[in-house]
């Protein structure tokens, strides 16, 4: 045996190592997180997912580390994933090679139908006249039938297991299924070597607009319930953890505290840096022009979070909250503080970002605290922006006061108040 022979050899023995690696360490989620329970799709993060569900009360939980759990009660459909989006659309070759590694734990179902665990995704032809829906499938919690799809295709072997290929149309819909015969709760998926054996075997392989890791379970009379753990989902490009394209993940979405004997910095990017000197000497003039230069422009910027119910959380550096009594409501959370709010048949509405204190603490252990704004109706045409300085302690606050008084103005003139953090 040649060198040339043995390093294939050695380096498939270091992949399934790795593999063993994950499927008995990893057994919590971790990094911060997104919980929805109402069809949503975004990014938390480097992470793309997407809750989809026909009907029910159902859930999910995504994290910054690709894992992810869902739940769902009394649906017909159900769909849960993460992973990667790809806007535009590219062809699989322009990709780069892509695997994906998974583990699922499937804590409890009933009335199921069909399911499928592994990775899914959707493929344009052209535009959108004509799409291709993809599963390669390598757990279950039911049995797949044979006859569940138009076309049976055969069988072959991809990292020595063995897959049936199916070909299921629905009008302008195709569907193309690779379902592995011995099913598995964890393992890594060479999504690649799927698209390449389609196309032999004659398989139209559009551009793919997204590859994520899938948990679904459905019944076409519904009142399905259950749950899915996934405590370690990844999605790879040429051997390198993909990361979503809504995600940049540089300095200017970090915050950097720089402390000493003056003054407490919060760094917002490289090039700008807010600072609150402790001192009585700071002049009138250089806090009327810091305030008339965020009162005359910004805009949103970095990641967000979309909700549509009541949810406290955090993204990234920004403690954020929605609270309503009644109606249908929503807001936009960003990593640089600003956010967006929206209320329509609400009896009370609360909408508000800034920084929690836990455990509560005295104003006077917390430092000198100011907070400046911008508030933006446009049908009135006037503007106000919400940014925070501090000095002497941790920036631990939430801008409750502000809001309130905000939000009653709100109540007497509708709009949608748009507070960039700059």
């Amino acid at each position: 045996m040649n060198i040339f022979q043995i390093l294939p050899f050695l380096f498939s023995l270091f992949s399934i190592t790795l593999a063993e690696g994950f499927c008995n360490d990893a057994t919590d989620h971790s990094g911060d997180f997104i919980a929805l329970d109402a069809n949503k799709k975004g990014n938390v993060g480097p992470v793309d997912y997407e809750l989809w569900a026909n009907g029910g009360n159902n859930s999910a939980t995504f994290y910054t580390d690709g894992s992810f759990t869902c739940g769902f009660t009394n649906t017909t459909d159900y769909l849960c994933r993460a992973g990667i989006n790809i806007s535009p659309a590219k062809l699989p070759s322009e990709v780069g090679h892509i695997k994906a590694e998974f583990k699922v734990e499937k804590t409890s179902f009933e009335n199921v139908q069909y399911s499928y665990i592994g990775v899914y995704g959707w493929t344009l032809e052209s535009g959108i006249s004509r799409v291709f829906e993809y599963y390669i499938v390598d757990d279950v919690l039911v049995p797949i039938p044979d006859d569940f799809a138009n076309e049976l295709i055969g069988d072959f072997i991809i990292d020595d297991a063995e897959y049936t290929v199916y070909r299921n149309i629905k009008g302008m819909l195709t569907q193309y299924f690779s379902v592995r015969k011995e099913p598995r709760s964890c393992g890594t998926i060479d999504v690649t070597a799927h698209f390449e054996q389609w196309e032999k075997v004659g398989f139209e392989m559009g551009k793919i607009s997204e590859v994520k890791v899938l948990g679904e379970a459905g019944n076409d009379f519904g009142n399905v319930y259950g749950s899915l753990n996934f405590p370690y989902a990844k999605v790879y490009i040429d051997g390198e953890v993909a990361q979503s394209q809504a995600y940049v993940p540089t300095p200017e979405q970090t915050i950097d505290l720089v402390e000493d004997e003056e003054a407490t910095t919060v760094a917002v990017d490289q090039e700008e840096e807010v600072t609150a000197l402790d001192s009585e000497d700071e002049s009138d003039d250089s806090e009327e022009e810091y305030e008339e230069e965020f009162c005359n422009g910004a805009d949103h910027s970095g990641d967000f979070i979309t909700l549509d119910a009541n949810k406290k959380g955090n993204v990234g550096p920004v403690d954020y909250e929605l609270w309503a009594n009644g109606g249908e409501n929503s807001a936009t959370f960003y990593t640089d503080g600003s956010f967006t709010c929206g209320f329509t048949n609400t009896t009370d509405y609360l909408c508000r970002a800034g920084i929690n204190i836990s455990p509560a603490k005295l104003p006077s252990e917390i430092g000198h605290i100011k907070a400046n704004s911008r508030l933006k109706r446009p049908t009135l045409k006037m503007f106000n922006i919400l940014t925070l300085v501090f000095t002497d302690g941790p920036l631990d606050l939430v801008l409750t006061l502000f809001l309130n008084i905000t939000l009653l103005m709100m109540s007497l003139y509708p709009f949608q108040m748009i507070s960039p953090m700059k």
